[in-house]
């Protein structure tokens, strides 16, 4: 808790174009417990082990949200959060089933070093994506809007071939000339 209040902190006050690169890169961290566990170490090494993972979970979380809002258009970004967390949701179970009848097979500090192994080599792949190193955060757009391709929804373009298209509109109830009391544009 204390290192996810501290990663928040951290992500706050962070001004980095590459969000999304930086929050996968700190995902590796995420096998530092288990190579603590996997050790025996004393548990004030296990505390300091999950305070950093803490921070890492958070800066990876928020990078994450800001990548998807930022490049997903308003009107698909529910489905992918939805499928996003189907994915989360589906996957962590699966690993605990096996993990337990795996570490029965070839032993709890091989199957743990097979997770430290494991994470580290997905974070790895997942860095060799271009699209993962190479996508920008906006500094300072309206919230709720992206930037996508020239060529991809309608929208203005710019002298770089980007577009950008207007997010979700601002809603305010009995606005001038509302007689029904329905949401008006603004």
């Amino acid at each position: 808790m204390a290192g996810a209040l501290v990663g928040g902190v951290l992500v706050a006050r962070a001004r980095t174009r590459h969000a999304l690169r930086l929050g996968v890169a700190v995902v590796a961290l995420d096998a530092l417990p288990l190579l603590v566990l996997s050790q025996s170490a004393g548990l004030a090494l296990l505390v300091v082990a999950m305070f950093v993972n803490g921070i890492a979970i958070e800066l990876f979380s928020v990078a994450w949200d800001l990548s998807l809002q930022e490049n997903i258009p308003q009107d698909r970004l529910a489905r992918v959060y939805s499928y996003d967390a189907l994915g989360s949701m589906l996957s962590l179970p699966l690993g605990e089933m096996l993990a337990g009848p795996l570490a029965e097979r070839v032993g709890t500090r091989t199957t743990m070093l097979g997770g430290v192994v494991l994470v580290v080599a997905v974070t790895l792949a997942a860095l060799c994506s271009r699209e993962v190193r190479g996508l920008t955060t906006r500094s300072g757009g309206p919230a709720g809007s992206f930037v996508a391709p020239a060529g991809g929804p309608e929208g203005t373009s710019n002298e770089a071939g980007e577009t950008s298209v207007p997010g979700p509109l601002a809603y305010e109830k009995d606005s001038p000339g509302s007689d029904d009391g329905a949401p008006r544009a603004l």
